[in-house]
């Protein structure tokens, strides 16, 4: 006989149990059946509690497992893993906070420790949320924040939280993460400050393509450089050498913010760079800034700054067209500032901006000049031509009255000489002839010196030093004044307009020595290397002032000298002073009559 049980287990069905009888048919009564069936159920709970027990020795062995290597996980992170009780208490912090050098006991034991390293104000911006999100039951909330180290750096954290809650859903506490982004922080000021240098830059630029470098539109480009970089005062300055050749810095123009009204130094609108500042001018002409902390400049430089109140300074170099124009500043005198890679960035490329600028004014100014020379010289040219129509005018009457007052009338003489009909006597017509005869060559004379005054034969025919020769013997006939001509080599011929304005140029300085200067001697000399020709003319007259006797020249003494050196391409020196005598030294490049003829084959 058989009894048979199934054995179900919680965890589903788990086998049979048995009772046989061998020895003879049995019909198992109630209590047997009953007993078999108890005997099932205690089986059964046996068998449910070993598996339980396996069960919960496995789940305590795998929470051991997690906790272990969550705890590992929080204490080897470098973000800070802490846990707060619902009114606010720490109760745990993580390692990861010595990276700030507290304690995780210590932040525990003490919790004023704690709330001390954060701004006041970040920890009233943190209450607010923590006391809201509990009330409102948000599942979870992030904030950025200040913190301050043991040494008082201030960090950046990024904390987020999550609430913990019981079975019955009610928040017991809350835990979070902080991670530190300093880092990134830092980098996303310098972004956002390299963002506002360039978008400056873009500003500067476009002032000085629009405006040009005015006083005006320099104010303005110092204005922005200071209020993006947040200094003090920005200053240019230009660099001068003074007439004994000492070289000194200038201050242009300057901008003070409104917060440092009283920086306005008037002794450092001129320095001398030995006074204090040579290193200055070699660091500035060899392209390099000048920047630090002022109470750590040589104390000739500190004692400019120090009576303002400077604590930092930074100053850049301006170049225009390869030489050093001068320099720009930027003074701090709020807090001593190190400057960084990105201001000194920054004022070096405003630097090169502004000389830039200046070089395109220079520019500028230079084409100015020249189109202004330019319609100077055609004035000039107009006012030239007027003249020489004019002088032309003037000689031709002058030739006229001349020849009117005494050709003419020497001729009519002659003419009333010969033509009277009563000659009485041999002895009074030979008179008469003879005084005719006079007449005449007196005639001839005037003719040839007329002749010579217009154009000396000398100059066509024998060339420069027989012509200067022959006025040399013409200007001092009667005279006591000595003429010295200092024939050193030998001028070549060369084209006949190049030689009768040097004539004319000889004849004009020989004319006004003797007539302005009471000279008792005139010395010309004539030097030739090829191809230049100079022409030196010496009188140890009384001298004049040179510069206002040019600006008050009206073309027909010195000006008219320069006209024809202008004209055949020369240059001209003067050299005088009153009662010192006057050196006229005259330079001028001349192609040989011989050259030009094989040029011309």
């Amino acid at each position: 006989s058989v009894m048979l049980a199934p054995i179900n287990s919680h965890n589903g069905f788990y086998g049979f149990i048995g009772a046989d009888d061998c020895r003879r048919e049995r019909i198992w009564d109630h209590s047997e059946v009953e007993a078999f069936r108890t005997s099932v159920r205690l089986i059964t709970t046996v068998i449910d509690r070993y598996f339980e027990e396996q069960e919960r020795r496995i789940a305590e062995d795998s929470r051991a497992e997690s906790e272990q290597r969550y705890r590992t996980l929080v204490e080897t992170s470098s973000d800070i893993i802490f846990l707060l009780s619902r009114e606010g208490e720490l109760l745990y912090i993580s390692p990861a906070v010595k990276n700030l050098g507290y304690d995780p006991s210590e932040l525990i034991e003490n919790p004023k420790l704690l709330l001390s390293a954060f701004p006041a104000d970040e920890l009233m911006t943190m209450k607010a949320i923590f006391s809201k999100s509990l009330r409102d039951g948000y599942p979870r909330h992030e904030v950025d924040c200040e913190i301050f180290d043991s040494e008082g750096q201030k960090h950046w954290l990024s904390i987020s939280g999550n609430w913990i809650r019981d079975e019955s859903g009610r928040i017991t506490a809350m835990q979070g993460m902080a991670r530190d982004i300093t880092e990134r922080r830092h980098g996303e000021t310098a972004l956002r400050l390299r963002l506002k240098y360039e978008k400056s830059l873009y500003e500067v630029s476009s002032l000085f393509l629009s405006e040009g470098v005015t006083d005006k539109s320099l104010y303005k480009f110092m204005e922005r450089l200071g209020q993006v970089t947040d200094v003090s005062r920005v200053y240019v300055f230009s660099h001068h050498v003074d007439e004994k050749s000492k070289p000194y810095m200038k201050r242009r123009t300057r901008w003070v913010s409104e917060q440092n009204p009283k920086l306005d130094n008037d002794k450092m609108d001129k320095i001398y760079y030995n006074e204090g500042f040579e290193r200055w001018l070699e660091s500035l002409s060899a392209g390099e800034d000048i920047h630090g902390l002022t109470l750590k400049l040589p104390p000739e430089e500190r004692k400019w700054f120090e009576g303002e109140g400077i604590l930092s300074i930074l100053v850049l170099p301006i170049f225009a067209e390869g030489k050093l124009w001068g320099g720009i500043g930027f003074d701090e005198a709020k807090l001593p500032r190190l400057w960084n890679v990105d201001d000194i960035r920054l004022l070096w490329t405003a630097s090169q901006i502004l000389s830039a600028g200046l070089a395109t004014e220079a520019k500028a100014q230079e084409l100015a000049e020249s189109y202004e020379n330019l319609r100077e010289r055609e004035r000039h040219i107009t006012e030239l031509n007027l003249k020489l129509v004019k002088a032309e005018e003037d000689e031709r009457r002058r030739i006229a009255r001349v020849l009117h007052d005494e050709i003419a009338q020497q001729l009519t003489g002659v003419a009333l000489l010969l033509s009277t009909p009563e000659l009485k006597g041999k002895r009074s017509a030979n008179k008469r002839l003879s005084e005719a005869k006079g007449m005449v060559k007196e005639t001839q004379k005037f003719v040839r010196d007329l002749s010579y005054e217009l154009r000396p034969p000398a100059l066509d025919n024998l060339g420069l030093h027989a012509a200067v020769r022959a006025l040399a013997r013409s200007v001092t006939e009667g005279s006591e004044t000595r003429f010295i001509l200092d024939e050193r080599n030998e001028v070549p011929r060369t084209d006949s307009d190049t030689e009768i304005m040097l004539y004319r140029i000889i004849q004009e300085a020989v004319t006004n020595a003797l007539k302005h200067a009471n000279a008792d001697e005139i010395k010309v000399s004539l030097d030739y290397k090829s191809p230049l020709l100079t022409v030196t003319i010496t009188d140890d007259g009384k001298g004049f002032n040179v510069p206002k006797t040019q600006a008050q020249s009206s073309g027909l003494g010195l000006r008219s000298i320069l006209e024809r050196i202008t004209y055949i391409g020369g240059k001209l020196d003067i050299e005088s002073s009153p009662e010192r005598g006057t050196k006229i030294i005259i330079e001028v490049e001349i192609t040989p009559i011989s050259d030009k003829i094989g040029q011309e084959e």
